[in-house]
């Protein structure tokens, strides 16, 4: 018995190994599936049919010019040929099923044709008839198929992924994602990368579902350093494409063949929220000439914002314009607040012994933008290149006003002196404060030609302070004296302010 449950647990133990490898395999991604096998056909174009040995394949594809075309093959579309097609008759429905046309196709010998369509349309039947001989002539068969009409299939390229800077010698992953648009079909086509204008790579025959996305992989190692330009085309598409426009793609790598740090620098982020208002009235009258001053007076401000700076310098360095790549980004704990990669980075302003490229991302949310200078002092001075990256967002908000009169009361009347008065608004409001984190991360990568410089820093953000909190609430006084005469004033004082940031030196 104790043998028997020995081997029970043996069992258990192969069986759960199996299972767990199974599963490790399931859980290591999507199988990957040859090229030549068509992964899955969720919609097609082809009618086939079959009598006795002979089979025929056929379709009917319109183009973006409303063009038409029939393919009828001896066979099927995706295997050689067997026999060839001797004679053709064909007969158009409309919607309701009646008939359009006849036409005969006769006087032909060959295992496939295509007959051009004047006119046709999406959904449109076609009854096709054929006779078929087989390889040796010795045999005649009769096949017939329905093909509907349907639209060519629209391969694109939709974008093509790749790291934005990599080491020199090691693989780069390229992979371009492809889709089919017209939801009708499915193709076969060939994926071909270029480098800086040279195809280097390819995979053929791959296959694209009607309405589906694949990918295509490609792993390049390239041998000197800088900036590459790549390309992703598609191309010999089967059965045809729709437009070919869009089969195309590409972006570029700086290749780096040498890697060093920014040599000093200074990282800090903040988060303020303040508010500053002072609000004052009054009313006088003297008591000799009866003379009135009266005035109002407010200034308002408000700031509710937050925002990180970035500044470092590369010494003995004065780098060339226009710079390979700048790569930055910006998280607060680990969520993303600001990231961008800018290429082939020409000057902006310049001078006999400096130059500067400003970058604005007007594209984000936040007010972002990154400045690089260099700096040669001359004849024995240091050279020296710095790069600042920043970012704002946040409100903030201005307003003044101002009034003030007076005038004489007399028994005659009032007698005006002067009145003046103005009124003063300005403010700005820049994407949404970040919020943020306990901890603050900078990445910012500068690369000129195959060197790279970048220096990663993380600092803490501190708790929350009240630097000041000040209020006055609104209040009046009124007094009377035998000299001044009557006097009221009304006012209020508001000062708070508060934040919190960190700062990194190196």
């Amino acid at each position: 018995m104790a043998h028997g449950i020995r081997r029970s647990i043996a069992a258990i133990a192969i069986a759960a190994f199996g299972s767990l490898a199974s599963t490790a395999t399931a859980a290591g991604g999507p199988s990957r599936i040859p090229n030549k096998q068509r992964y899955r056909v969720s919609a097609t174009a082809t009618a086939t049919g079959r009598t006795g040995s002979a089979t025929m394949s056929a379709r009917a594809l319109i183009d973006r010019d409303r063009r038409a075309s029939l393919e009828v093959v001896a066979g099927d579309f995706e295997t050689p040929t067997v026999g060839s097609l001797a004679k053709i008759q064909l007969k158009a429905y409309d919607g309701n099923g009646d008939l359009l046309y006849t036409n005969n196709v006769s006087g032909i010998s060959a295992p496939a044709v295509v007959v051009p369509l004047a006119s046709f349309d999406r959904g449109q039947a076609l009854d096709i008839q054929a006779n078929i001989r087989n390889v040796d002539n010795t045999r005649t068969d009769v096949v017939s198929v329905t093909a509907v009409g349907k639209l060519r299939p629209d391969l694109a390229v939709l974008h093509v992924d790749a790291p934005s800077n990599a080491p020199l010698g090691m693989p780069v992953h390229i992979t371009a994602t492809i889709v089919e648009l017209n939801h009708d079909t499915g193709a076969r086509a060939t994926c071909v990368l270029s480098v800086d204008d040279r195809p280097v790579d390819r995979a053929e025959g791959i296959w694209v579902d009607a309405g589906d996305t694949v990918s295509c992989a490609f792993a390049r190692v390239f041998t000197s350093g800088g900036l590459h330009q790549f390309q992703v085309d598609v191309t010999d598409v089967n059965p045809g494409d729709w437009d070919i426009a869009n089969n195309s793609a590409g972006g570029s790598v700086a290749i780096v063949a040498a890697a060093d740090s920014f040599d000093m620098g200074t990282a800090s982020v903040s988060s303020s929220l303040r508010h500053y208002r002072t609000h004052s009235t009054g009313f006088t009258r003297h008591a000799g000439d009866n003379l009135v001053v009266t005035w109002d007076n407010l200034n308002d401000q408000s700031d509710n914002s937050d925002g990180a700076q970035y500044h470092a310098y590369i010494d003995h360095t004065f780098v060339s314009f226009p710079l390979t790549q700048i790569v930055v980004g910006q998280w607060s704990d680990d969520t993303l607040i600001h990231a961008g990669v800018y290429t082939t980075v020409g000057a902006t302003t310049s001078g006999p012994n400096w130059a500067c490229a400003l970058v604005v991302d007007d594209s984000a949310d936040q007010a972002a933008h990154v400045e690089v200078c260099a700096y040669n002092g001359g004849p024995g001075g240091n050279l020296i290149t710095s790069i600042t990256y920043g970012r704002f967002a946040g409100t903030v908000t201005y307003f003044a006003s101002q009034y003030q009169a007076a005038w004489y009361e007399t028994p005659d009347g009032v007698v005006p002196i002067y009145e003046y008065s103005y009124n003063y608004r300005e403010g700005y409001s820049v994407g949404t404060p970040a919020g943020l984190g306990s901890t603050y991360r900078f990445e910012v990568t500068l690369i000129d030609g195959g060197t790279m410089y970048s220096k990663p820093v993380t600092l803490a953000v501190g708790p929350w302070q009240v630097f000041s909190d000040i209020t006055y609430p609104w209040r009046c006084r009124e007094d009377t004296d035998p000299w001044y005469g009557y006097k009221k004033i009304c006012d209020e004082y508001i000062d708070y302010s508060s934040g919190r940031g960190g700062l990194f030196v190196w």
